[in-house]
Formats: structure tokens, C-alpha cells, sequence
């Protein structure tokens, strides 16, 4: 009888053991799932930043940012176009 109540108590603990693992299988999942997607949020961000980087335009002689259209520099003059 007590080698019996051994197995049973033995499957208990095995499926609570079993039972927890899966549980914390899902939880690492979860984190996996929400990891990726911070990552790729932060890639996404820093494409628009550098995509944003290339649009702005810069005088040649200052330096200083100037726009597309501009046909001298506000800053110091020079002749743009």
C-alpha cells in the first residue's frame, strides 16, 4: 500500500511540477513577445531619425541649417544656388 501512495503522491508532484513549467513557458513567451516588439518599435524609431537626419540641409560655409529653397544663407550670406 505505501509503495502505491508513493507512485500517486510522485504523479502529483510530477504533474504541479509539469503544471508550473508550462506556466512559466507562457510567461517567458509573453516577455519574448513584448521584448521583440520593443526592439523593433526602437529599430522603427531610429530609421525615422536617421531618415529625418538626411532631409535636413546644411550651409556649406556656416554650417547652419538652411532650407531647400533658400537661395543665400541666413547666417552668414553666402550664395546657395
Amino acid at each position: 500500500m505505501s509503495e502505491k501512495l508513493n507512485k500517486i503522491y510522485s504523479f502529483k508532484i510530477s504533474e504541479k511540477m509539469l503544471n508550473k513549467m508550462r506556466a512559466l513557458s507562457h510567461k517567458i513567451d509573453n516577455w519574448s513577445a513584448w521584448i521583440r516588439e520593443q526592439i523593433e518599435k526602437k529599430i522603427k524609431e531610429l530609421e525615422q531619425e536617421e531618415s529625418n537626419k538626411s532631409e535636413i540641409l546644411y550651409c556649406p560655409n556656416c554650417g547652419e541649417i538652411i532650407d531647400k529653397n533658400d537661395i543665400f544663407c541666413g547666417n552668414c550670406g553666402i550664395k546657395l544656388v
